[in-house]
């Protein structure tokens, strides 16, 4: 029988114990982003989201003509963009100027080559980076001249990957096996099994100030990885939107898989293709009723801002920044949103504007925007996109 004096002494050890894990408990406890169905399908001025927008014309030459662009990566002082289809290459253009540094076009299958390229990792001070060739299951690592140092090949078919300190984060989402998977020294420290309903997506990771996180297409849920493993740390809810939870299971075919065309006719909101998360922000692309929007949530304060289309009031263009297939984020560069925006498009915007103004308004609106109507002048429809560099707004 344990005495009064000893029940207390032991409560006395026990408590600041029991008081740590349930105060770690409550830090580590997951953040519903809640999606309200009702701000969807309305445009947004520019300026409710965005402080400024910039700008960068990317050099045009033939040996860096960009077509269909896969992955955009950011370094320090570089753009890094992973581009074709079945012949890929990684053009690298430099962020001050635009000018095209380097062209990787390595197929083959040999030491230092790649087959169906997916996925790149850039080293933020630009000493190396990282191509993951599908066909060949490998990691392959260039210098930042493009010098070929060695590969490693990986036992999975991965959809992206990363690196965090030590260790290489793998998102397999090919087949019917999902896994997001934390590795270190060949050995595999954290893996949680993920469902094999997925598209695939522009971006899978996001790293900020030694946080990494991960999201992808229509999992509503955002993870926190660390050196020591993997947890959920946020969840997305749609409401009355919302894909039931087995909604999935009704619809999947042994033979053919899950049928996506079936849920684009359906009723339902979802997150898809791109993610993105700074120290004080969350982006997302969601889907509704075949329509996309561009979703920003503040983590500081809880609120949430969706636009379907975007009015440019920053630089008062009569046009729409509409959000589409072709018109959402490729990249996060610090507090800096990037779209990839084609020369045609830039032209058309200023051209309405033009002809929406008087001769007066138009002196006016050029004053105000010189390096826009410069940029414009020196613009032809075939030249490499532009990049537009926008900045993200605290709300």
């Amino acid at each position: 029988m344990i005495n009064k004096l000893k029940l207390n002494r032991i409560l006395f050890i026990l408590v600041p114990f029991i008081f740590c894990f349930c105060t770690r408990e409550n830090k580590e406890k997951n953040i519903e982003i809640n999606i309200d169905p009702n701000l969807l399908h309305k445009d947004l001025n520019l300026s409710e989201v965005f402080e400024s927008i910039k700008f960068l014309q990317l050099e045009t030459n033939k040996n860096c003509l960009l077509g269909l662009v896969k992955k955009v990566k950011v370094s320090n002082s570089r753009y890094y963009f992973l581009t074709g289809f079945t012949s890929e290459r990684i053009i690298i253009f430099g962020k001050d100027r635009g000018n095209h540094l380097l062209t990787i076009d390595k197929n083959g299958k040999g030491p230092g080559e790649y087959v169906m390229a997916l996925d790149l990792y850039v080293d933020p001070d630009d000493q190396f980076f990282e191509i993951y060739s599908r066909g060949l299951k490998k990691i392959i690592r260039y210098n930042n001249e493009g010098m070929y140092l060695f590969e490693e090949n990986i036992e999975r078919y991965l959809d992206s990957f990363t690196r965090l300190n030590q260790s290489l984060v793998m998102y397999a989402g090919k087949g019917s096996i999902n896994q997001l998977i934390i590795e270190r020294d060949n050995k595999v420290i954290d893996l949680i099994e993920l469902n094999n309903y997925s598209i695939g997506d522009n971006n899978n990771f996001c790293c900020n100030n030694g946080s990494l996180s991960f999201c992808r297409s229509i999992d509503n849920k955002i993870y926190k990885i660390t050196a020591n493993g993997i947890q959920i740390k946020y969840n997305i809810n749609f409401g009355r939107l919302q894909i039931p939870g087995d909604y999935f299971q009704e619809n999947f075919d042994q033979s053919f898989g899950f049928s996506f065309q079936n849920l684009f006719r359906e009723n339902y909101a979802y997150n898809i293709f791109s993610f993105y998360e700074s120290s004080s922000l969350i982006v997302l692309t969601i889907v509704h009723n075949n329509s996309m929007h561009l979703a920003v949530y503040s983590k500081e304060t809880g609120q949430i801002k969706i636009a379907d289309d975007f009015i440019n009031d920053l630089q008062n263009l009569k046009s729409v920044f509409k959000i589409n297939r072709e018109m959402i984020p490729v990249s996060l560069d610090g507090n800096e949103l990037l779209f990839i925006i084609e020369p045609i498009k830039i032209k058309e915007w200023v051209d309405l504007t033009k002809q929406s103004c008087s001769i007066q308004e138009w002196e006016i609106f050029k004053r105000k925007n010189e390096s826009l109507i410069q940029l414009y002048d020196r613009l032809e429809e075939n030249d490499n996109p532009v990049i537009a560099k926008c900045k993200l707004k605290q709300f």
